[in-house]
């Protein structure tokens, strides 16, 4: 088996000791260097090596994932699904099994889920998680059950569903359950008439029916069903359906208004639509009436579009709108998914559970593909598992979660808070207050020239997050840590524009950027509106200023250049040529680097800066320049000094393929770790004695 070194590199340190990198046997290895005299004292610490070994094959079981990118519930589904994967993975040697998805977006289209079923089944694919919506599950329902396939879906509701022994699973509870808890809340606020108005589709249609049945069946002439208000799921009509509101509530007196609440059901943004015409057409009509003395329900969908436009949530307060999302509780799971995953909420929660459930019920029926033995597995594996929603994920006779409690969320200061708990096994309500989410943004790298540190970074700040908040949690703190992280790819524009984002959302605090040039572009929008940034990777001594509201969990690279200077000096180098980005940090870096060498007598022979969009042909121009600057100079005592990103492999390429740049010595900065050079580029770095210096960390 192949055994291959890798360095871990901390993304927060403090330069202390600094470690080497070098180049041996193809492989990045490293060594302490004690530079301490040079800083202050510090006890020098072991360097960890990590030593993975290459996964051994294992057999790929395939699951088919529909989600839906064009609703507000997508993109959090879709990373909690890509998380849960993952997680499921850590323990593929021990089931001897990788699982694997074939994740498609059906739009929430019913025709196109049943094209995607059928794609699915044609490739071989009998397991599929989703679609999301009732009325695509109804459609691809047939299909599924002719050609022996299981689906599960972890947000499909309908009641007409709710089918034995097929081959579909849900692990939500039914609209049943959603029926329950809308008509305790309704005869809880003294409700004696009620107007649904809903989508109609599959899910919208059993809404409407199973809140009419449950008012017909348990509430006598305490509660009457007023009026039902439909309007299309394809072309929906908002004009028409605040019309034809107006026309319902004129069939009451206006002193029965009070008695009056409305309940809604939509998913598709159609929300925010009927409560910004119903505001502006209905709120004080020609005659007087006042539509917003009526109370109004709905469901969980659409909520940061509802908090978005001032109209719908002024509206919505004045006829005080509860909003109904399946119940969950807190857990270790939660907590970690909440800080992986951006507006993490229940139905993310529901998507990282079904990826375990159908992996453990493919583990159980030894196949993804059996749907006799799946069908017997999932019901198993669904009891047994421990959710993330922190509930009893157990399924009832039709295959769909047996007991739904729900969270009832109140508008309050222009947002949704969870204010009460419907406990279906009980059948009541009762208040409840969750912590407070304290929210800072955080800007990381995860794509550009600093992908695969800005990477590890991200990580590493959402299982800092989840520690901090399962910490809370276990003190019963009555606050929780929130993250907006979002992606700047090393880029300055992005950085600010992210920032912007940040103060638009209210959030004053921040971790980030990565980069010294973004922190720099950040810096004036930063004191001008009085917000608080911590970066954990900036180094730029241009940045280590008094009295600003900018803070750094990296050294400056005053420390760095003393800690090059003893370097050079071990290694005799006379000559040294500095290459360098031609931005922030790359400028100050380079242009203190080189007072350093002047003031410690080794001579600079060339110090140029490239472009941070510099194509291959500007880096091969640039290796001609530095052959041309040592070729009257003892190469083995001549240093390169290169400071940049991930471009630098690009440099690296052309510099191995020169006669002129095989004999002197190379050095990089610790971001330089991130290049990866092929096999030939390995073996030039290793002739070149290709060092880096790295803040060291104590391992604990």
């Amino acid at each position: 088996m192949k055994r291959t070194c890798k360095i871990l590199l901390p993304s927060v340190v403090f330069l202390s000791v600094s470690c080497l990198a070098f180049v041996a046997d193809g492989v990045l290895t490293a060594d302490t260097f004690d530079v301490s005299t040079a800083l202050h004292p510090a006890t020098l610490a072991t360097n960890v090596i990590q030593i993975v070994h290459a996964q051994q094959a294992l057999e790929t079981r395939t699951v088919g994932v529909i989600i839906p990118s064009n609703i507000q519930i997508g993109e959090p589904m879709n990373r909690a699904i890509d998380l849960a994967v993952s997680d499921f993975n850590l323990d593929a040697e021990a089931r001897g099994w990788i699982l694997s998805i074939d994740k498609r977006d059906d739009l929430a289209d019913p025709a196109r889920s049943l094209d995607l079923i059928k794609d699915f089944d044609a490739k071989g694919i009998k397991t599929v998680i989703g679609p999301v919506t009732s009325a695509s599950v109804q459609n691809v329902r047939d299909y599924v059950n002719d050609n022996d396939m299981i689906v599960v879906s972890h947000t499909s509701g309908a009641l007409s569903l709710s089918i034995p022994n097929d081959n579909i699973f849900r692990t939500i509870a039914d609209t049943s359950a959603l029926a329950d808890a809308n008509l305790s809340l309704l005869l809880s606020d003294g409700i004696k008439k009620a107007i649904t108005i809903v989508i109609d589709d599959e899910i919208g249609r059993s809404v409407e029916s199973t809140i009419v049945a449950a008012i017909n069946e348990d509430t006598g002439d305490d509660l009457l069903v007023h009026d039902s208000i439909r309007f299309s799921a394809t072309d929906p009509d908002y004009d028409k359906v605040i019309e034809d509101l107006r026309t319902s509530l004129s069939r009451l007196d206006t002193s029965e208004y009070l008695d009056v609440g409305i309940i809604l059901f939509d998913y598709k943004g159609g929300l925010v639509n009927i409560s910004e015409g119903v505001a502006v057409e209905l709120d004080l009509d020609d005659d007087g009436t006042d539509v917003s003395d009526t109370r109004w329900y709905g469901p969980d969908h659409s909520l940061l579009a509802l908090e978005a436009s001032n109209t719908a949530i002024s509206f919505l307060a004045k006829v005080d709108y509860k909003a109904f999302t399946a119940g969950s509780n807190e857990n270790d799971l939660s907590i970690r998914i909440d800080s992986e995953v951006n507006d993490a909420d229940i139905y993310a929660y529901l998507a990282y559970d079904v990826v375990f459930i159908v992996g453990d019920a493919i583990d159980r029926a030894g196949s993804a593909t059996d749907a006799d033995a799946l069908k017997a597995a999932v019901p198993d594996a669904a009891e047994e598992h421990e959710s993330a929603v922190g509930t009893s994920m157990a399924l009832n006779e039709n295959g769909d979660l047996a007991l739904g409690d729900h969270h009832i969320l109140s508008i309050v200061d222009g947002k949704f808070v969870v204010t009460d708990k419907y406990d279906a096994a009980e059948n009541v309500i009762s208040s409840l207050s969750l912590p407070e989410t304290r929210e800072i943004g955080v800007l990381v790298s995860e794509t550009g020239p600093l992908q695969s540190l800005g990477t590890s970074s991200s990580r590493a700040i959402s299982l800092a997050v989840a520690e901090y908040n399962k910490h809370l949690f276990s003190e019963a703190a009555d606050w929780r840590l929130g993250i907006i992280k979002l992606d700047d790819a090393a880029s300055p524009d992005k950085s600010l524009m992210h920032t912007e984002t940040f103060y638009q959302k209210g959030i004053r605090s921040m971790l980030g950027p990565v980069t010294s040039s973004s922190l720099a572009g950040i810096e004036n929008y930063i004191s001008i509106n009085d917000m608080l940034a911590m970066s954990y990777a900036s180094s730029s001594p241009t940045l280590a200023k008094v009295d600003d509201t900018i803070f750094r969990m990296r050294a400056s690279d005053h420390h760095t250049i003393s800690a090059y200077i003893k370097l050079l000096e071990r290694d005799d180098i006379k000559d040294v040529v500095v290459i360098h980005r031609d931005d922030t940090w790359g400028n100050a870096l380079a242009d203190q680097v080189t007072v350093s060498l002047a003031q410690s007598g080794i001579n600079l022979l060339l110090k140029q800066s490239y472009s941070v969009d510099a194509t291959s042909a500007d880096l091969e121009a640039l290796t001609g320049r530095i052959g041309s600057a040592i070729e009257t100079v003892d190469d083995k005592s001549t240093a390169v000094l290169l400071y940049g990103f991930e471009e630098l492999a690009v440099l690296i390429d052309h510099a191995k393929k020169s006669p002129s740049l095989q004999e002197s010595r190379w050095y990089g900065y610790s971001s330089a770790m991130v290049i990866h050079p092929d096999a030939k580029g390995q073996e030039w770095l290793e002739k070149v004695n290709f060092l880096t210096l790295s803040p060291a960390y104590a391992p604990n």
